[in-house]
């Protein structure tokens, strides 16, 4: 008696698997695209928090700000990002897969936080969307 698998069986399985594989491949897709868009909002999110934070804690007597470009998302010092000083950037680096829209500039005042601006940050990705809310009194969600 013969041990092992003939090629019609070997055939099979590996037909079973790719089957399964093509059927599990767009949810993973999926999931993917949803987990980045996710990640990207929440970094955003970070972000205007702590041009925030650096506002309310009036680091060098001014207010901070966010503004988001297609390239990242830059906290500057200062009344606007044209009347800021270079110097004191900091830019943070954007999925570039994700296209942001809505507001492109944010401004929190020194000592209090309240924002300058009032919308929402759309971020979309692959027909995903995900939101990002900003009030006057600088309530980020």
């Amino acid at each position: 008696m013969r041990r092992g698998f003939t090629l019609f069986e070997l055939l099979l399985a590996i037909a079973l698997m790719a089957l399964i594989f093509a059927m599990a491949l767009p949810f993973g897709l999926e999931f993917y695209r949803r987990n980045t868009l996710d990640a990207e909002r929440e970094n955003l999110a970070a972000v205007l928090r702590q041009a925030r934070g650096r506002a309310m804690a009036n680091i060098r007597e001014t207010p901070h700000g966010v503004r988001i470009a297609p390239e990242g998302y830059t906290v500057f010092e200062g009344d606007s990002y044209a009347a800021r000083d270079p110097a004191y950037d900091t830019l943070f680096p954007k999925d570039a897969a994700i296209v942001a829209s809505g507001l492109a500039e944010v401004v929190f005042s020194e000592l209090q936080g309240n924002a300058n601006a009032s919308g929402t940050v759309s971020l979309e990705s692959g027909g995903g969307r995900a939101e990002l809310h900003i009030n006057y009194e600088g309530r980020i969600d």
